[in-house]
């Protein structure tokens, strides 16, 4: 990428996508961070509660966190199936306890973890994430928080750092 643009701007072309490459990986981070906090939230619960492969949802449920708003969902259908396995009021707790779960990741755990990974403010997350996936349906959801990450890199790398002349300060959002 850095070859397609003219000469006098490859080094900052070069330092840009350095950067960009840098918050991919904190942001990767943070979504690993999620997972893990969900799998291991999910797995506890369902132990708890006493439905059998509980590891093995919580390993579900920490895979699928990957997947923003519709993962916590595609994730309880299993383990509401299996507890119907073992009754009504098992799939009726096990219901609740991943919606609890899914209440957790979306206003405590994901925001944090993204926070700390690459101070990505939750509500551009938010419309960005409902934004992607009216445009371009499921593969948007998967790409919108990564595409968000390296577009505020590249504007307050390149507008506001360049064009404006302005120094962001010791902001830790990424650019």
């Amino acid at each position: 990428l850095r070859v397609l643009v003219p000469k006098r701007r490859q080094v900052l072309a070069e330092h840009l996508l350095t950067e960009i490459g840098r918050s991919l990986w904190l942001w990767m981070l943070g979504q690993f961070i999620s997972m893990v906090a969900v799998g291991l939230l999910a797995t506890l619960v369902l132990t708890l509660l006493g439905v059998p492969m509980a590891l093995s949802l919580g390993l579900i449920a920490g895979l699928l966190e990957f997947i923003p708003m519709l993962g916590p969902w595609l994730a309880a259908v299993p383990a509401v199936l299996v507890g119907f396995g073992e009754g009504l009021d098992t799939a009726l707790l096990v219901a609740g306890a991943y919606f609890l779960i899914q209440q957790m990741e979306n206003y405590l755990i994901t925001p944090l973890a993204e926070r700390w990974a690459v101070s990505l403010p939750p509500a551009l997350t938010a419309v960005s994430t409902v934004a992607f996936g009216v445009l371009f349906g499921f593969v948007g959801l998967l790409f919108a928080t990564p595409l968000t990450v390296a577009a505020m890199v590249t504007i307050r790398r390149l507008y506001v750092r360049e064009t404006l002349g302005n120094d962001p300060g010791n902001s830790r959002m990424p650019g």
